[in-house]
């Protein structure tokens, strides 16, 4: 939930102002029989059927990137790789603008070499390299590759020391960098620098989380309106979301599915509507089918709603919520 589903595992030495990347691991080959980290009381009640602390695809389903971090350190150790010190999570949006520092990377494939930059790494990773693999080994070894030869250019090349700090504050409100640390004090670092992915408790965030397996993500758009509306002693917040399937027709199986055991058409969207709302909000309601989630996530609420988006269609989905009348603004927040 505002940030995507972790799908690479690995580590980072950082030694002397130098990165060192282990071989990186697909989340869902560290599945753990048992648990490997204890749930707190708002993750199990709102998530725990889904086991976050035992699935690693799951780990991110809730917002609070310092309870999904200390799972995530509980469940490596728990596999028997060690401990660590804390925890990084990175996307693709923000190694592009790694690339955009340090410049192209080249990195070895089956063909030759293949140059990534800031202008390609997206379409690639998100989209082309579906097409390009038809064994999702290969696939998964070329994101490991990419990520590793970004930091061995990281590590070599002249980085501006203004840039890099307004790539992390960039980075870090849009939720795609953040860092955990079992040190307090450092923890308190990064929530000053707001890389924590800690919401606030007025926050509003909406997110889509992807329940059906595919890999239609990249293709669904999103656009989202708030309005309000005084009512007595409280206020009516009401956020109405368009959500739109934009998936073409011949992608491959593994892209548009559908997948053994859920209920879908190839190229349609299943997943959740998931908002984020103030932990003051009461009286929740939706226009969709149904709830799949909703009640405390810490400092905020969740309201999540069922959605199903078939290929070329939209759907429209709308969320509200009571916020006392002494709240006169929400705090809204990338995702």
């Amino acid at each position: 939930s505002g940030s995507g589903m972790f799908l690479q595992v690995g580590t980072v030495a950082i030694v002397d102002g130098a990165f060192q990347l282990s071989s990186f691991v697909p989340a869902q080959d560290l599945f753990l029989a048992e648990p490997g980290s204890e749930l707190d009381p708002d993750m199990a009640a709102r998530w725990g059927a889904l086991v976050p602390n035992q699935e690693w695809r799951n780990l991110n389903l809730s917002p609070r990137f310092d309870e999904s971090a200390r799972m995530a350190a509980d469940m490596w150790a728990a596999s028997g790789r060690g401990a660590v010190d804390g925890v990084m999570a990175i996307d693709v949006v923000a190694l592009q603008r790694l690339l955009e520092l340090t410049g192209p990377v080249e990195v070895p494939t089956d063909d030759g070499v293949t140059t990534f930059d800031a202008d390609n790494v997206r379409k690639q990773l998100l989209r082309k390299q579906y097409e390009d693999f038809d064994r999702r080994v290969e696939r998964r070894d070329q994101l490991g590759q990419v990520a590793s030869s970004v930091f061995d250019a990281f590590n070599q090349r002249p980085i501006p020391a203004a840039d890099l700090v307004g790539l992390i504050d960039r980075s870090g409100a849009e939720r795609h960098l953040m860092l955990w640390s079992s040190d307090p004090a450092q923890q308190a670092a990064w929530e000053e620098l707001g890389v924590s992915g800690v919401l606030p408790p007025d926050a509003l965030m909406v997110s889509l989380i992807n329940r059906g397996g595919t890999k239609l993500d990249p293709y669904m758009q999103l656009r989202a309106t708030l309005t309000s509306s005084d009512e007595g002693d409280h206020r009516r917040v009401t956020v109405t979301v368009d959500l739109d399937n934009t998936a073409p027709a011949g992608l491959p199986r593994y892209v548009e599915g559908p997948y053994a055991g859920i209920d879908a058409v190839a190229g349609e969207y299943i997943g959740i509507l998931s908002l984020s709302v103030p932990g003051t909000a009461t009286e929740p309601a939706t226009s969709a089918d149904g709830f799949a989630v909703v009640g405390q996530d810490g400092p905020t609420r969740v309201i999540g709603a069922n959605v199903a988006v078939p290929r070329g269609e939209q759907r429209q989905v709308s969320i509200s919520f009571d916020l006392p009348q002494d709240v006169d603004a929400v705090q809204v927040t990338s995702g």
